[in-house]
């Protein structure tokens, strides 16, 4: 692999998730959040897809035919699993049993497991910590790849509490939480940071990212 501009090249990145991952709410409505096409705009010669389904867990993909069609042998570098906010709080031993499940499958294929660990709701900041933990045992227990988002989006919302991470609905990324999540992911993905252009603040969360990953 060859570093251009110091984002890793011809990343493979699967990405299996729910609307924290990509989101587009109603039927033809915008696209508000879209994690794996940021990281394609970031990172020229990177091919990131998706699985992705509003509301999902990992269990309902366990059972996703979708799923199964892209696990396939030398497809991709990475896949990174995202839990379902509420399973992951309340089902703790579940979603530890879906990763590992996932994992054997990911590694079958010839890829690498990462953890997508994803923020608190904005009115329940008390339950970071516990997503941030949750993803990083597994992490440790798999031999995972840790993607640290939440932890950025903690220390963001420290440091500059009037910053607009999240829609008005209090979950979903606005367009900077969308930018500093895609942040984390290059930086964890490839040790290095695009270089996304951006004012004042998208400096400061790239810097956030840096701290984090």
């Amino acid at each position: 692999m060859k570093y251009i501009n110091g984002i890793l090249r011809r990343m493979r990145v699967l990405f299996i998730g729910n609307s924290l991952t990509y989101y587009a709410p109603g039927n033809g409505g915008a696209v508000l959040h879209d994690l794996p096409g940021a990281l394609e705009r970031a990172a020229p010669g990177w091919r990131c897809g998706r699985v992705a389904q509003h509301g999902a867990s990992l269990e309902e993909h366990r059972h996703d035919a979708r799923v199964a069609q892209e696990l396939r042998p030398g497809r991709w570098d990475y896949v990174v699993l995202q839990e379902n906010t509420e399973r992951a709080l309340s089902h703790e031993a579940a979603t530890r049993a879906d990763a590992l499940w996932f994992d054997a499958r990911i590694k079958a294929a010839g890829a690498r497991t990462a953890l997508f660990s994803t923020w608190a709701p904005r009115d329940r900041p008390e339950v970071a910590a516990r997503l941030s933990g949750l993803c990083g045992r597994l992490a440790a227990e798999l031999g995972a790849l840790l993607v640290p988002v939440g932890e950025a989006w903690r220390r963001a919302a420290a440091a500059r509490p009037g910053l607009a991470l999240y829609l008005e609905d209090g979950l979903h990324p606005a367009p900077l939480g969308s930018y500093l999540s895609a942040c984390v992911f290059t930086r964890s993905l490839s040790g290095a940071l695009a270089e996304f252009p951006g004012d004042e603040e998208r400096a400061f969360l790239r810097q956030v990212a840096r701290q984090a990953a």
